[in-house]
């Protein structure tokens, strides 16, 4: 842990001296794997400290960047509030396009969790998850008209999901006919990425198999862009975001022919 300690805080003071690095002359400079150093930035870029996208590493600039805490005082990913009402109203909206007897697919994510509290309980659907939090509030509703099938395997707590290699084959057999998916950043540069590499392939996965993918994210995820990147904004048949959203956000999507809704 001392080790760890101390190469966070060598990152640190070199980006303080360089605009900008790479993940590679990091790992060259501090004599450990690629991997370790992503494991680092992750970390770091999750209190606040830096700002990781393709292709480099720089130190965050944002003045509403935290400070820097022990990890252990770092709220969990999934207590986050913040943009809880922003959340609430693109679940809601993503639910209104659900039609009966389709096939949906359900990201993990503090979006996509929200959706099953405004699913329509009429309607009969087959919901396919790897989310626990959005597994556990479907079993709770306990709603004969929906059938829950869960991409289960090993269970991640850290982000409150399930994953496993073998559930690939799984999901290529599939038909989904509305893929719902959450991001941690999406940009028309660099595509939509995610938090941890592990959810990549999953994602991947469900996207092949889907006729129609949704995309929500709320606009503070908009222009930023995580090291994971699982899909490019092309890939996207609808973007939901909020009000949020700056006009030249807005204009470069309307430009790029990304189809957008705004709440």
């Amino acid at each position: 842990m001392q080790a760890k300690k101390q190469r966070q805080n060598e990152i640190i003071d070199i980006l303080q001296n360089e605009e900008h690095v790479t993940t590679k002359k990091l790992s060259s400079r501090l004599g450990v794997s690629d991997m370790t150093i992503r494991r680092d930035v992750r970390e770091l870029s999750a209190l606040g400290m830096v700002h990781a996208y393709y292709g480099g590493i720089t130190l965050s600039r944002e003045p509403s960047a935290p400070q820097a805490m022990n990890p252990q005082q770092r709220v969990h990913y999934f207590e986050e509030t913040t943009h809880l009402k922003e959340k609430k109203e693109l679940a809601e909206y993503a639910c209104s396009l659900i039609e009966p007897r389709d096939a949906i697919a359900i990201d993990n994510g503090t979006t996509c969790s929200q959706m099953p509290a405004f699913m329509n309980k009429d309607m009969p659907n087959i919901i396919y998850t790897y989310s626990y939090m959005v597994m556990d509030q479907i079993i709770q509703q306990n709603n004969e008209n929906w059938r829950l099938f869960v991409l289960g395997g090993y269970y991640h707590g850290s982000i409150k999901m399930f994953e496993y290699s073998d559930i690939l084959g799984t999901i290529r057999k599939l038909h989904i006919d509305k893929l719902f998916l959450g991001a941690a950043g999406v940009s028309l540069q660099y595509g939509v990425s995610c938090v941890q590499p592990f959810e990549i392939d999953i994602r991947r996965a469900l996207i092949d198999v889907s006729d129609t993918v949704i995309l929500l994210a709320d606009s503070s995820k908009i222009g930023k862009s995580w090291l994971d990147h699982y899909a490019s904004i092309g890939e996207i048949d609808l973007l939901i975001t909020d009000s949020g959203i700056t006009d030249s956000q807005k204009a470069a999507f309307e430009e790029a022919r990304i189809p957008l809704h705004i709440i």
